[in-house]
């Protein structure tokens, strides 16, 4: 979580990017946490404290910001999207539009074994790219623990924090990006706003869908290549809980719905 010795090495990139901007705060990288119906070995008696841990692993993260399961759960009801296994890759596609969640992060197993004196705790979670719906990554976790470190939950905020610190070296070699929401002549709707730590004023380029590249051999992707420059936008005003409103100032191209909103590079 935010206390974690690696995030100080990880957000460097981050950290970095962030300097182009105007906000007074690093801008908060965005990730979706999904909830599987097999996550719970034993019902549903952990659902609560495991939705809480998840929420202290984030409340207090600089530059991850947790769109929480019930908010997830609400967009992919709208889409007549179940939460199945061979639904992962449209979900993630689905988040990657909607709140504009870069990664989404999915919950597939969650197990507390007792083992004598000791109790094992085990977390398998899957890592899925919110643009291409491409798995990035499988992870097994697992702590052990007395009895008392168990029952008061520090077991299970073991768990979530070591698959945060994945996340955070994750969404550290990606870098910070939305989506444009909604476009009426001059005005662009962006994904992101005061959550995400955007502020009046700042300035964004627009980039069109760019090419994810896969190792030939490894088939693991190397991310996307940035799509075609549209222009630059300047946030004029933030709205509801994470969405901003912004005009184009400049740029060649035809501003679309879905098109990449990122940090600018500075010939632009």
């Amino acid at each position: 979580g935010e206390g974690s010795q690696s995030t100080a090495a990880v957000t460097a990139p981050v950290a970095a990017a962030n300097k182009q901007a105007n906000s007074q705060q690093p801008l908060r990288f965005k990730l979706a946490m999904v909830l599987m119906p097999e996550t719970y070995r034993h019902g549903t008696e952990m659902k609560t404290p495991l939705g809480d841990g998840v929420r202290q692993q984030f409340a207090g993260h600089r530059w991850l910001l947790l769109v929480e399961p019930e908010e997830a759960e609400e967009v992919l009801a709208q889409q007549g999207l179940s939460v199945r296994q061979e639904n992962k890759a449209k979900i993630a596609r689905t988040l990657g539009v909607y709140p504009a969640a870069r990664l989404v992060l999915f919950l597939d197993k969650v197990a507390l074994d007792r083992k004598g004196n000791k109790v094992q705790g085990r977390l398998d979670y899957t890592v899925v790219d919110g643009f291409s719906g491409r798995t990035i990554s499988r992870d097994q976790r697992t702590v052990s623990a007395d009895h008392s470190a168990a029952e008061k939950g520090e077991l299970l905020r073991e768990l979530l924090a070591q698959a945060v610190v994945h996340l955070e070296k994750r969404a550290a070699k990606y870098g910070w990006s939305t989506r444009v929401a909604m476009v009426e002549g001059n005005n662009i709707y962006l994904s992101a706003g005061k959550a995400s730590g955007l502020n009046v004023g700042d300035l964004f380029a627009i980039y069109g869908p760019g090419k994810e590249i896969i190792h030939p051999i490894a088939k693991i992707s190397m991310g996307f290549q940035r799509g075609p420059y549209k222009g630059m936008v300047k946030v004029l005003n933030l709205f509801g809980g994470d969405a901003s409103e912004a005009t184009v100032v400049a740029g060649p191209g035809t501003i679309q719905v879905n098109d990449i909103v990122a940090l600018p590079d500075k010939q632009e």
